[in-house]
């Protein structure tokens, strides 16, 4: 989300940019412009900002600006005979605007989408398409930023047995779909780890947490699938993401060694 956020500021800094640009150089051209000086072709500075900061239709459409603003200034300075509107080098001027800026603008464009896709594949795991990384620290930040209780459940994947030949990768997507079946839309499941997930809830209570691990675990153990879940409430275990893992961390390996230690019963 800050890196969301720092983009647009910088697009609204190009904007004003490219605002100040045009009409600072339109003055520049009313007060300063005679035959030959050349001053309009400054204009391909805001032009180009403008663009940087939209699309090529924009950018475009910047061009255009920017040549109706010289054409004004060349109406209001009396140094610039108004004949040399209606010239080749004027119609070149205007090519020129609009090319320029439809060209950044589309570069412009495609490297923001192209960014955005990058952070995106970033922030989600390849193998399930759960946020991991960046995403889960900043849903992490999000909830205790807003001062409320809540849970963070970590489970981790026992040895994969009794998968009927299927191997580690679909037991991998088998355990995120079957979590997010228990799990309430407005839960964030996430991949912490090579088999690791974490479940960020708005359970308030440890027992209520610990109702929803035991239950995550039975769903997942009618599956075949060994997965030990351990919990921590914030604020009561934890005021800060480390605190939390740290605390819901320990419980999970202390779990993990209750549940190995319950005796098997052969039904031999």
């Amino acid at each position: 989300m800050l890196l969301v956020r720092t983009a647009d500021t910088k697009r609204w800094v190009l904007l004003a940019a490219a605002g100040f640009g045009f009409a600072g150089f339109f003055v520049v051209v009313v007060l300063w412009e005679h035959p030959g000086l050349g001053l309009g072709r400054f204009l391909f500075l805001p032009v180009v900002l403008f663009a940087l900061a939209t699309d090529a239709w924009l950018g475009a459409l910047g061009g255009v600006l920017a040549t109706a603003l010289y054409v004004a200034a060349v109406f209001i300075n009396p140094r610039i005979p108004e004949s040399s509107i209606l010239t080749t080098s004027m119609l070149v001027r205007f090519v020129s605007f609009v090319a320029v800026g439809a060209l950044i603008g589309y570069f412009a464009k495609e490297h923001r989408e192209l960014v955005g896709r990058l952070r995106a594949l970033a922030e989600r795991d390849e193998l399930t398409g759960l946020p991991r990384g960046r995403a889960f620290e900043s849903e992490m930040s999000k909830r205790l930023a807003q001062d409320g209780p809540f849970s963070l459940l970590l489970g981790a994947i026992g040895p994969l047995v009794d998968l009927d030949g299927r191997d580690e990768s679909d037991a991998l997507l088998r355990v995120s779909r079957l979590i997010t079946t228990c799990l309430d839309p407005r839960d964030a499941l996430v991949r912490v780890g090579q088999d690791e997930f974490g479940v960020l809830t708005s359970l308030s209570s440890g027992e209520e947490a610990g109702r929803l691990a035991a239950t995550l675990e039975s769903v997942l153990d009618q599956e075949g699938l060994d997965v030990t879940f351990g919990w921590a409430v914030a604020p009561q275990d934890g005021s800060n993401a480390l605190s939390l893992c740290q605390a819901a961390d320990e419980r999970r390996y202390a779990r993990t060694l209750i549940r190995a230690a319950r005796p098997h019963y052969s039904t031999a």
